[in-house]
């Protein structure tokens, strides 16, 4: 029998305190919504809107009717179509850490004309970069990127540039790796450089830290997703290469990360362009879901009081 321990922070009259108050809000305050589609959808179902003003009154059965319609479980799927989260069960979700790399090719520090021995030398830090992952670590254990994704100097063709700025990202699940990741990245570009009888500067910008949700706590709140949207509905991935602010939350207190789909419903998420495309197209009713399923959360999570 395993038994995981549980951390209270709110007494049971403090939560019926704020969940009241809550209530109190939503219905003698309201809310302001810049959306005629939710305002109205939100007439249709009782609340009061006041459309000059675009303010909205939610009445207690209103709330009330939420609640008990948020599923206890949902799925979530990759652009081709493929279940990628499964929020049920005892499932743990990771998203990496991210960095960003920055290097300058220079002479002691100040400008001076280039010669074709620097453009060898930036190609060969390129490609000594990529040997970080394919060579150097182990990504049977953990997996891992580094990418360089711009690379910029210069303002017309037939000129020689005064100095050049390479750009890109890594993209790692673990602390360890990460800093042995960096470590490398400043050996090599360095020592090409030097080879190459040029100086370089490294600069990593640490980004953000590796985004891992809590076991217990994820758990815990399965429940409340697969009531707001349906089990069928919530997916679990184990490790997605994107990177979160979110994470230092977690390293603070016990952080549930989930993502909402926003595709329409006639798109086929395989044929659906991802959000870094200028074609992304977001359907809104993701954000409606979005502040159902953050709003059962916390109020399930208040109501456990543990």
């Amino acid at each position: 029998m395993v038994v995981r321990p549980g951390t209270k922070f709110l007494d049971e009259n403090l939560i019926e305190r704020i969940l009241s108050e809550a209530r109190e809000i939503l219905c003698k305050l309201g809310i302001t919504i810049h959306n005629k589609e939710i305002l109205s959808l939100l007439a249709d179902h009782g609340a009061k809107i006041d459309l000059d003003k675009s303010h909205v009154l939610f009445n207690q059965e209103m709330i009330d009717r939420a609640l008990k319609s948020a599923p206890s479980s949902f799925q979530l799927f990759d652009v081709p179509g493929n279940q990628t989260h499964d929020f049920s069960g005892s499932n743990v979700y990771f998203t990496p850490a991210s960095s960003s790399l920055n290097i300058l090719d220079c002479e002691t520090g100040e400008v001076r004309r280039p010669d074709t021995t620097d453009y060898i030398a930036y190609t060969k830090v390129v490609s000594g970069l990529q040997n970080i992952v394919a060579r150097q670590i182990d990504v049977s254990k953990q997996p891992a990127v580094v990418t360089v994704a711009t690379i910029n100097g210069g303002t017309r063709k037939n000129i020689s540039p005064d100095s050049v700025e390479m750009s890109g990202t890594i993209r790692t699940f673990d602390e360890d790796m990460r800093r042995d990741i960096h470590r490398r990245i400043e050996h090599i570009t360095k020592t090409i450089a030097i080879a190459n009888g040029a100086e370089a500067e490294v600069r990593i910008d640490q980004a953000t830290a590796v985004t891992i949700n809590d076991e217990p706590l994820t758990e815990r709140m399965l429940p409340s997703l697969h009531r707001i949207v349906g089990k069928s509905n919530v997916q679990v991935q184990q490790r997605v290469m994107v990177a979160e602010d979110f994470s230092y939350f977690q390293q603070q207190v016990p952080g549930l990360f989930y993502f909402v789909g926003i595709t329409p419903p006639d798109q086929e998420p395989a044929k659906a362009e991802p959000n870094h495309s200028p074609r992304f197209y977001i359907d809104e009713a993701g954000i409606i879901l979005g502040a159902r399923s953050l709003a059962a959360l916390a109020v399930d999570f208040l109501k456990q009081g543990k």
